[in-house]
C-alpha cells in the first residue's frame, strides 16, 4: 500500500556542502579554521566533528578540543560554541573543563600549547589576507 505517508524516500546526499556553521547572520569562518585544525591534528574528518551524534572516544574528544579552543582562542561565549557545533552550553562548558583539567598532564599540556600556537599564528595570516572579520 504506497500512501504519501508511507513511500520510501530517496535522499540526495549530492547537495551537502561542508560550510561553517552560522552565528547570527554570519558564517563563523575562524570556528571553521579551527575545526579543521584540530580534525588534521587528532585524524579525523571535519565532519564528523560536526555530527550531532557522539561517536567514538576519538571523535568525541577532538570535538572536546575544537570546542575548547573555539572558546578560548575565538573568546567565543559558550552559548555561541554550543551553536556551532549543534550541542547544549553545558555540554560546551563540559568539554572545556575536561580539556582544561587534561592540561594537568604534562605531555597532553606540551601537544596542546603547540596546537593552540599553530591555530593563533594561522588565524593571524587569515586575517592579514582577507577581508572576512573574524
Amino acid at each position: 500500500m504506497n500512501t504519501p505517508f508511507n513511500k520510501p524516500r530517496k535522499l540526495d546526499l549530492s547537495s551537502i556542502v561542508i560550510t561553517p556553521r552560522r552565528i547570527g547572520r554570519e558564517r563563523d569562518w575562524a570556528c571553521a579554521y579551527v575545526v579543521s585544525m584540530v580534525a588534521h591534528h587528532e585524524k579525523v574528518r571535519y565532519r564528523q566533528l560536526m555530527l550531532s551524534r557522539r561517536g567514538r572516544k576519538s571523535v568525541a574528544r577532538a570535538r572536546q578540543l575544537a570546542m575548547y579552543f573555539t572558546h578560548v582562542v575565538l573568546g567565543r561565549s559558550l552559548d555561541d560554541v554550543a551553536l556551532a557545533f549543534d550541542r547544549d552550553r553545558t555540554t560546551v562548558s563540559y568539554a572545556c573543563n575536561v580539556i582544561e583539567d587534561l592540561r594537568d598532564d604534562r605531555a597532553f599540556e606540551d601537544e596542546i600549547a603547540a596546537l593552540e600556537a599553530r591555530i593563533e599564528s594561522g588565524l593571524t595570516q587569515l586575517m592579514e589576507n582577507a577581508d572576512v572579520a573574524f
